[in-house]
C-alpha cells in the first residue's frame, strides 16, 4: 500500500488509477517514484486487464503528466530510467495507448530523452570504451540503465508502425545500426544491450521492413559469423531468418550468397544451438522458390549425416532443413538415390524425431520410383512395428500414416499391403485406438483405395468383422446417438467430423457394390440407409453420386424397394 498525503493506492484496487490522477506534485521524481513503485507491485492479472483505461478518462491523466515529463529540458538521469519503465508497463500489448502516446506526441519524447546529454555520455562511454579497449570499465548500473531504455522502446515501436515510422525518420533506428555494427567485438556484458537492439530491429522486420535502412542486412551477416558473443549471433540469426522468410526481391541474391557460408559455418561449429539456429536459417532460404534447386543439393549428405546426431533438436533441424529441399519438385529424383540412407535412421529415433522423418519420407514419396525402394527397404514394417511399441503417440500415428497411404498410391503396393502386411488388421488396431478424428479419416482413405475395384482385397476386409463393424459405426454414429438415446460416452464410438462418417459411409458403398452377400451383412444394420441418405444429401457431387449408386445397387439385390427409401427419408434425422 502506497500513499502521497491522504491518497492511498490499493494494489488489488481499480481505484488505483482514479486516484494516481488525483496527485498533484510539482516533484515529477517523486510521481513517477510513487507510479513506478505500484507498477513493480501491482497484482498483473488485474492490471493487464484494466490496460484501457489509460486511453480514456482520468487514466489519460498519467500519460499526459508523463508525456510532460518526456518534453521537459534536462531530465534527471533516474527520472529517465523511471518514465521508461512507466512507458513500458502501460503499453504492454495496449495498442490504444500506443495510439494515444503517438497522438500526443511521444515521438519528440523519445527523442528528447535519447538526445539527454548524460544519456548521450553514458552510451558513447559504454560503446567507445570496449570498442577501442575491448573490455567494459563503466558500472554495471549504466549497462541496466540502457537496456531498460532499449527495452522501452522495444515496447512502443511493436506492432505500432506509426510510431515505427517516425522513430525511423528521426534517425534513430540509424543510430541503433550504427551500435550494432560494433558488436563483433562485444563482451557478454553488453550482450543485453545488444540483443535489445536486435529487438527492436526485428520488431520492424514483419510490417515495417521497408523503414529499416537498406544497410540492416548486411549488419547482421556480419553478426552472425564475426559477433565474439554467442547470444548477439544467435539473435542476428534469428532476425535474418525473419527477413529470409518475406522472401523478398531486394534481399534474394544476398541469401543466395550466404547459402554456402552458411553450409561452412554449421559443419564448422561446435556449438549445438548456433548450428540448430543455422539450420532454421538455411531451411527459410530452401523455402525461397525463386532460389535455383543446385545451391543447396551439396550439402545433402552432410544434413543426411545430421539426423544421426545424438542432440534431438539438431536432428530435427537437419530432417526439417531436408523436408524444404524435398518439397521442390525438381529434387526428387535426386532425393530418391538417398532413400536408403534416409530410411536406415529411422531406427532408434523416437518422438518428435521420428515424426519429422515420416513426414519427410511423405513428402519425398511423390515418385513411384522413391515409394518402390519404400518397399525395398521396408518401410511400412518399420513403421507397424513402431507403433506397436508407441501406440498413442498420436502424432507419430498421423505422421506414419502419412507414408502408408503414399505407399498405397502405388497400385502394385495394394497387393503386398494387404496380404503381407495384413494391414487391414493393423488398421484396425490404430482405428480402435484413436479418438482422433483425422488419423480416422487416414485411416479410412487407405482402407477405400485398398479395396477399390478389388474384389479379392474387398473380400479380405469383408472377412474381418471388427474391422467391418468399426466402419458400420462410424457411418451411422449420429442417427445411432439420436435414436438409441445414447451420449457420446456411452457410445462405442464417437465422431466429431462429418467427413469421417462420409468416408465410412463411401467404404460401405464401395463394399455394396461387389456382391449381394457384402450388402446383405452391411444393411443388417439399420442405420447404414440413413448414412448412405446422408451422402446424397451432402454438397459434394461425387457424394451424391456414390450415394445413389449404392441404393440402385441395393434395389437392384432386393434388398431394399423405394418404399424402404422414401420411409427412411420421412424419419432421417
Amino acid at each position: 500500500m502506497y500513499s502521497e498525503g491522504n491518497i492511498i493506492i490499493n494494489e488489488k484496487s481499480i481505484k488505483w488509477i482514479e486516484q494516481m490522477s488525483m496527485i498533484e506534485t510539482t516533484d515529477d521524481g517523486k510521481y513517477l517514484g510513487i507510479f513506478e513503485d505500484f507498477l513493480r507491485h501491482v497484482d498483473s492479472k488485474e492490471f493487464n486487464e484494466k490496460l484501457t483505461l489509460f486511453n480514456e478518462g482520468k487514466g489519460t491523466k498519467i500519460v499526459d503528466k508523463i508525456l510532460k515529463v518526456c518534453v521537459e529540458p534536462n531530465i534527471p538521469i533516474e527520472n529517465v530510467s523511471k518514465i521508461i519503465t512507466c512507458l513500458a508497463f502501460i503499453t504492454n500489448n495496449n495498442f490504444k495507448t500506443k495510439e494515444y502516446l503517438y497522438e500526443h506526441n511521444i515521438i519528440e519524447g523519445i527523442e528528447n530523452l535519447l538526445i539527454q546529454p548524460e544519456i548521450v555520455k553514458i552510451i558513447e562511454e559504454l560503446f567507445s570504451t570496449f570498442e577501442y579497449e575491448r573490455k567494459v570499465t563503466t558500472q554495471l548500473t549504466s549497462v541496466q540503465f540502457v537496456t531498460s531504455l532499449l527495452s522501452g522502446l522495444l515496447t512502443l515501436v511493436t506492432n505500432c508502425e506509426d510510431i515505427q515510422k517516425e522513430i525511423s525518420e528521426k534517425g534513430i533506428i540509424e543510430l541503433l545500426l550504427q551500435l550494432l555494427s560494433n558488436g563483433k567485438q562485444a563482451p557478454n556484458e553488453l550482450m543485453t544491450i545488444y540483443g535489445s537492439i536486435i529487438a527492436i530491429i526485428d520488431s520492424y522486420i514483419e510490417k515495417s521492413i521497408k523503414l529499416l535502412p537498406q544497410n540492416t542486412i548486411n549488419i547482421l551477416k556480419e553478426l552472425i559469423f564475426e559477433a565474439q558473443a554467442k547470444g548477439i549471433r544467435i539473435m542476428a540469426i534469428k532476425a535474418l531468418t525473419d527477413i529470409s522468410d518475406l522472401k523478398l526481391e531486394d534481399y534474394r541474391s544476398i541469401f543466395d550468397e550466404l547459402i554456402t557460408p552458411i553450409e561452412k559455418e554449421i559443419e564448422r561449429t561446435n556449438d549445438e544451438f548456433i548450428k540448430q539456429s543455422l539450420l532454421l536459417l538455411f531451411r527459410s532460404i530452401c523455402n525461397d522458390e525463386k532460389i535455383e534447386s543446385y545451391r543447396f543439393i551439396p550439402f545433402l549428405n552432410s544434413l543426411i549425416e545430421m539426423i544421426q546426431s545424438t542432440i534431438k533438436e539438431t536432428m530435427i533441424c537437419a530432417i526439417e532443413a531436408i523436408n524444404s529441399i524435398a518439397l521442390r519438385d525438381d529434387t526428387l529424383n535426386i532425393l530418391s538415390n538417398k532413400v536408403e540412407d534416409i530410411v536406415k535412421r529411422i531406427q532408434g529415433i523416437e518422438g518428435e524425431g521420428y515424426s519429422s522423418l515420416m513426414l519427410l519420407l511423405t513428402n519425398m514419396g511423390r515418385t513411384d520410383e522413391t515409394i518402390r525402394k519404400y518397399k525395398t527397404y521396408k518401410v511400412t514394417e518399420q513403421i507397424i512395428e513402431y507403433i506397436k511399441i508407441h501406440p498413442h503417440d498420436e502424432r507419430a500415428l498421423l505422421m506414419s500414416l502419412s507414408v502408408i497411404n503414399s505407399i498405397s498410391v502405388l497400385h502394385e503396393n495394394r497387393d503386398y499391403l494387404t496380404f503381407d502386411l495384413n494391414i487391414f488388421e493393423v488398421l484396425n488396431d490404430w482405428y480402435n485406438v484413436s479418438t482422433n478424428q483425422v488419423i480416422i479419416f487416414n485411416i479410412q482413405q487407405i482402407i477405400s483405395r485398398l479395396i477399390l475395384n478389388s474384389s479379392i482385397r474387398a473380400e479380405h476386409f469383408m472377412n474381418l468383422p471388427t474391422a467391418l463393424n468399426a466402419i458400420i459405426e462410424t457411418a451411422g454414429y449420429t442417427v445411432r446417438l439420436i435414436k438409441e438415446k445414447r451420449t457420446p460416452q456411452t457410445s462405442t464410438r464417437e465422431v466429431r467430423d462429418v467427413r469421417v462418417a462420409y468416408e465410412a459411409t463411401r467404404i460401405l458403398c464401395n463394399l455394396i457394390n461387389f456382391k449381394s452377400e457384402y450388402a446383405n451383412t452391411i444393411m443388417k444394420d439399420p442405420y447404414v440407409i440413413y448414412a448412405i441418405l446422408d451422402l446424397i444429401h451432402s454438397h459434394y457431387q461425387i457424394l451424391k453420386d456414390e450415394g445413389n449408386y449404392a441404393l440402385n445397387r441395393l434395389k437392384q439385390y432386393e434388398i431394399i424397394t423405394d418404399d424402404d427409401i422414401k420411409k427412411a427419408e420421412a424419419s432421417r434425422i
